[in-house]
This record gives C-alpha cells, sequence and structure tokens, in this order.
C-alpha cells in the first residue's frame, strides 16, 4: 500500500481506537495493507520522467533522482477485479497471492530471499483496475531486482499445494474483513452503488465460494489474458540511468512469439467499462449487517468522476480535505466535536478508470444507523446549501499540497503515484496534479458539489451491534468486504 495516502480513507478500527483514546485532529495515517478502499497514492513528480513504449506494448517509466543511492521498482498490471466476472470474481486477488510463492525456475521461498538478501522486500496489493508489484533496493541490486520481478509475473509456477495453501490465508483475510467496521461496509455499499453488470460492484475477495472453488486452471487463464507486456507498465525511480533500465526491460520482457496467448499491445484501450450512470436513490440500500461489535457504522457513497474528468476529479479532492480528513473537517466538526453523535467522520474518493463513489463514513459507539445517515445527510444539504468559503478552498488546496510534498520526498511514493495513473490513464496525471490542484477555485469546489453530492441519489450501508438486529435477522447476511 502506499506509504501516505493523500487524504484519510475509511478509518480502520486501530485508526479508531486512537482517535476513541486521544480525540482531537490527527494526520491521516497509512492505510492497512488489506483494508477498503484501496488508497490513491498522492501524484507527484520531482524530476520529469521519461516513457519510453516497447515493442511488445511495455510502457517503461524512469525518473532519474541522484538524491540517494536506491532504486524504487514498481510493476503495474492492468489485472484488477475490473477484468473479472461474476464467475471467477476473486482470481486477480488470489493470482497476486499465489505469483509470490514461486516460479519455473524459483522455488517457494526463494523469490522473497533474493529480494531479502539485497535489502528490499516484495511487496504487493490488488485494486480495482490493476494489480500492483513493488520494492525498493539498493541502486547496485536494481538489475538483480528487475530479473526476479520479470520472472514473477512472467513464469509463475502456481503450484497446486501453493495454491491451496493461499486458499486459506485468503479465507481468513475474508473472515477478519467481515467484521471490520469499515471494510465490510465498504463491500456492501460498492454492491449496491453499481448496477448488476459493472465489475465495480465485484468485491476484491470475491464470494467465498468462489474462492473454495477457483483452481489453477483459473488463475492461468487469467494470467495468460491479462499478464501480457501490453498489460504492465515498468516504472523505477532513484539512482538508475534511463538507457539501461529500457534495455534491461527489454530483454526481460521479451516479445512474446505465435502462437500468442497474450493480448496485444492495445488490449488495455481496448477494454472499456460501462458508465454505471446515477445511483439509483433509495433503492440502493444493502441489507444491514449485524456483527458483534460495540459500534455502529454507516457508509453514503455519491457518484464521482472517473480520471478522464481530470477537473473534477482534483476538484473533488479539495473537498474532501474541507469536509473530513484526517480528524479535520466541516463534518467531522459538526458530528464529532459539536454534537457527539460519532467517534470517527471521513470523506474519501478514490479516482478511478470509470465513474465511482465518493463515500462519507460516520462512526458511533451508541447512535443509531438511520440517526447517523439523517446527520451526514443534513451536513450534506447544508453544503449544498451553504457553499465553501475562499478561506476553506485555499486551506483544502494547501493541506493537499502539503500532503503531495510529503509524499513526494521519497522513490517509492514517486514511483506509486505514477504507476497508479499510469494503470488508469496516463503517468502525466500524477506529473501534472500539482498545478492542477493549485488551481482550483471555489467555483470548482461548488460545481462538483451540486453535481456529485445529491442527498436524493446516494447508497447507503450500515453495520450495527447484533443487538440491534430485529429477531428475523438474527444471522446476518454476510457480504464479501471490498477495498
Amino acid at each position: 500500500m502506499p506509504a501516505l495516502p493523500p487524504r484519510a480513507l475509511l478509518l480502520s478500527s486501530a485508526c479508531l481506537a486512537v482517535l476513541i483514546i486521544q480525540p482531537g485532529p490527527a494526520r491521516a495515517q497509512p492505510a492497512p495493507d488489506r483494508g477498503a478502499p484501496a488508497a490513491k497514492p498522492a501524484p507527484a513528480a520531482k524530476a520529469a520522467p521519461a516513457l519510453t513504449v516497447l515493442e511488445n506494448g511495455l510502457r517503461v517509466v524512469v525518473v532519474e533522482r541522484r538524491s540517494a543511492p536506491l532504486a524504487a521498482l514498481e510493476l503495474r498490471v492492468r489485472a484488477g477485479t475490473a477484468y473479472e466476472t461474476p464467475e471467477n470474481n476473486g482470481v486477480a486477488h488470489f493470482l497476486e497471492h499465489v505469483l509470490f510463492k514461486g516460479t519455473t525456475t524459483r522455488k517457494r521461498g526463494e523469490v522473497d530471499a533474493e529480494v531479502e538478501s539485497v535489502g528490499g522486500e516484495l511487496t504487493a496489493e490488488t485494486g480495482k483496475d490493476w494489480a500492483r508489484f513493488a520494492t525498493v533496493v539498493p541502486a547496485s541490486a536494481w538489475r538483480k531486482t528487475l530479473h526476479v520481478l520479470a520472472d514473477v509475473v512472467q513464469n509463475p509456477a502456481l503450484r497446486p499445494e501453493d495454491i491451496d495453501v493461499e486458499r486459506q490465508v485468503i479465507l481468513d483475510e475474508m473472515a477478519s474483513a467481515d467484521t471490520d467496521p469499515t471494510r465490510a461496509p465498504y463491500g456492501a455499499v460498492a454492491s449496491v452503488a453499481f448496477p448488476a453488470e459493472h465489475p465495480y460492484r465485484l468485491s476484491l475477495y470475491g464470494p467465498e465460494a468462489n474462492v473454495r472453488r477457483l483452481k489453477r486452471d483459473d488463475l492461468l487463464a487469467f494470467w495468460r489474458a491479462r499478464y501480457t507486456p501490453g498489460n504492465m507498465t515498468l516504472i523505477a525511480v532513484g539512482d538508475v540511468r534511463r538507457d539501461d533500465i529500457v534495455g534491461a526491460a527489454r530483454a526481460l520482457f521479451p516479445v512474446p512469439t505465435p502462437p500468442a496467448t497474450a493480448a496485444p499491445a492495445s488490449a488495455p484501450a481496448a477494454v472499456e467499462l460501462p458508465d454505471p450512470g446515477p445511483i439509483s436513490g433509495a433503492a440502493a440500500r444493502a441489507a444491514p449487517l449485524y456483527r458483534d461489535r460495540s459500534l455502529t457504522t454507516v457508509v453514503l457513497a455519491f457518484r464521482a468522476p472517473s480520471v478522464r474528468e481530470w477537473a473534477d476529479a482534483v476538484a473533488l479532492d479539495v473537498l474532501l480535505n474541507i469536509l473530513a480528513t484526517g480528524g479535520q473537517g466541516r463534518f467531522h466538526e459538526a458530528l464529532v466535536r459539536k454534537e457527539g453523535l460519532a467517534l470517527a467522520v471521513s470523506a474519501d474518493y478514490l479516482t478511478q478508470r470509470a465513474p465511482g463513489i465518493l463515500t462519507l463514513t460516520a462512526i458511533g459507539p451508541g447512535a443509531s444507523a438511520p440517526a447517523l445517515e439523517a446527520a451526514l445527510l443534513r451536513e450534506v444539504r447544508r453544503l449544498r446549501q451553504d457553499g465553501v468559503t475562499d478561506d476553506e478552498v485555499d486551506q483544502g488546496r494547501r493541506a493537499l499540497i502539503g500532503q503531495i510534498l510529503f509524499d513526494e520526498e521519497t522513490f517509492s511514493g514517486q514511483a506509486n503515484s505514477l504507476g497508479f495513473y499510469d494503470a488508469i490513464d496516463s503517468f502525466e496525471f500524477a506529473a501534472r496534479y500539482r498545478e492542477r490542484v493549485a488551481a482550483v477555485t471555489t467555483q470548482d469546489v461548488a460545481r462538483v458539489i451540486g453535481q456529485y453530492l445529491t442527498p436524493d441519489r446516494y447508497a447507503v450501508a450500515t453495520m450495527q451491534p447484533r443487538s440491534a438486529a430485529p429477531p428475523a435477522s438474527e444471522t446476518a447476511p454476510k457480504v464479501e468486504a471490498s477495498r
């Protein structure tokens, strides 16, 4: 996950515990490895990124920075949940788990051992639009590390015994997420905020039945379809030379030879996601979740712009810093500090290839779900009526730019940003993000408030203590957590 998200996400239970013990303003904390939703990294670029597109379609983005003898390597593969179907939902995340377990030339444990031997650590995550594999190593070790990374994504062993081990790991993750006061409601609200045919409705884990059923052939089929050079972007940031990185990539990622099982280089552009359309309002209400928890969580979801609508996306990012980010903002002030109705309030929006959702989350110890929902909607209506001031927008811009500057100090942060945006649009979005934030006006923020925060068109999901369940609902339906 990113080292530091640009704004607060739905608060994890750990963050919530901190807020309960010590109320007050706090900087946004790192998102959990398997949290929901996946964090959007702060776009940033100190040095100009240079793009090379190889003959096989692989995109190679290099940023040469000499401030430290380190190299951040990242590979983004356009292979997230958006490329799944209900029948194989969960396969992208499952495959991400198994890839590290060995290749056709490396036994179980050797992949991690080789990278750790040079001082690095491989990390991976899956999102709606992508899978991410990343590490930071001494600059002198980037060639060896890139060789390992290329082997992992191109020559996976997918051994049945490794698949069975990771199956249980994923089932354990799902059991934990099912009782998490933020991840489970977020998964529930996503399942009703999109039409039935839209892949953003699918959960990252997939249904439990799918996880138990998926076999090697299923993982292999998805790998063959999506893990091709034309669906990948390699990012290198640090004490490296562009020509060296491009040359190594050309050698390690060869052009597929017939009969090609790989998608052509144009595949990313050819896979279009449908516009989900507006949220249907009162009909978009998920079945309540009842768990053995003392807290009540309410998540409201509003339709939000895609990455192609960049002016709206950037203005919404500024707005989130005004509403509820890092234990501060209008909504936090109203529901937490003034009324004491909630322990935490947060706002989040993850930019994606297709229109997604902006979520408002309130968590309270004793408040009823209807009371929290009504309070959030009241603040939305007040925001639409009163608007925002120039000072608020200025503070929102400054806070967001400060987060960007903080994140861009690290090679890994910059690589994460460039990879994130290249997987959904282009790395150039990241390179221009800060100047676009600086240009956001009060009128821009007012426009997106009116267009997206519509109190008659939203989806809602709740998690409540089991004691709040009506007698007929003692056994709550299980909703797959999303991220």
